[in-house]
């Protein structure tokens, strides 16, 4: 995650190899929730309402425990970053995510962010690990839906650079994220940004005003998230961090599952 207030980049359209072009899509369905790694009992909450389809935790398997799913949506895999802790396991944990039914797969998280999260990474490292661990399922997978890594509200330049940099890498989706205040101008302004430069559908995984009326800004934000059809999905952040008090849905929590 990233703690700081929207930065845009001017930047321009980066070239990349693509598969064919995703039908975008308006209304309900687009939600998602990153949880904890076993915590999935919490995401279970979320489910009942048909708005929340789909999970991820920053890794590739959602439990520890045998199976890779998460019951009532699809659990999305991830490549948290190159290091050998995330990428050793990477490639079976992803196979596994896929035999139980994911259809996308999310590369590295908050290259650009060092520290509250991100993965610290360069242009360079981050390109050489999409190449060599999540090409080889869009080479595999062709009707897998691959999406790029997530930069922050911080890092759009460094976005362009990877989307430049990873020649012949397949990215059929994006991902950003976006931290700050309550001000959902700043946010829709940010993620139309990111969909202008890439002429991509968006996932936003990771979104959270961190000061304000946070419940106004959510459901503004969602409905405008809705209504845009090049949005694919999104995820505020997160479950234990924002939505939950223990096994029970808060006031945020309440409004993102209706």
């Amino acid at each position: 995650m990233l703690q700081s207030s929207l930065v845009l980049a001017l930047a321009g359209l980066a070239s990349f190899s693509t598969a064919a072009p995703t039908a975008f899509k308006r209304g309900a369905g687009k939600r998602g929730l990153g949880f904890a790694k076993n915590a999935q009992d919490k995401a279970n909450m979320f489910t009942g309402s048909g708005q929340v389809t789909w999970a991820y935790d920053w890794e590739a398997r959602a439990t520890d425990a045998p199976g890779f799913g998460v019951p009532g949506v699809e659990f999305v895999p991830m490549l948290h970053d190159g290091g050998d802790m995330f990428a050793g396991a990477f490639p079976s944990d992803c196979q596994g995510a896929l035999d139980a039914g994911a259809k996308h797969i999310l590369s590295i998280n908050e290259p650009d962010i060092c520290g509250n999260g991100g993965t610290c990474m360069s242009v360079d490292d981050t390109v050489k690990a999409h190449r060599n661990l999540v090409q080889p399922f869009a080479d595999s997978h062709p009707d897998v839906t691959i999406v790029s890594p997530a930069y922050s509200n911080a890092g759009v330049d460094a976005m362009n650079q990877f989307l430049g940099a990873c020649t012949g890498c397949r990215i059929d989706h994006i991902a950003t994220h976006w931290y700050g205040p309550d001000d959902v101008e700043a946010f829709k302004a940010h993620v139309s940004n990111v969909h202008d430069i890439t002429q991509k559908p968006i996932w936003v995984t990771e979104f959270q005003a961190q000061s304000g009326d946070t419940e106004k800004f959510m459901r503004d934000a969602i409905t405008w998230l809705d209504n845009q059809d090049w949005v694919y999905r999104y995820a505020y952040f997160s479950v234990e961090a924002s939505m939950t008090n223990g096994m029970s849905l808060n006031n945020l929590g309440n409004i993102f599952s209706q």
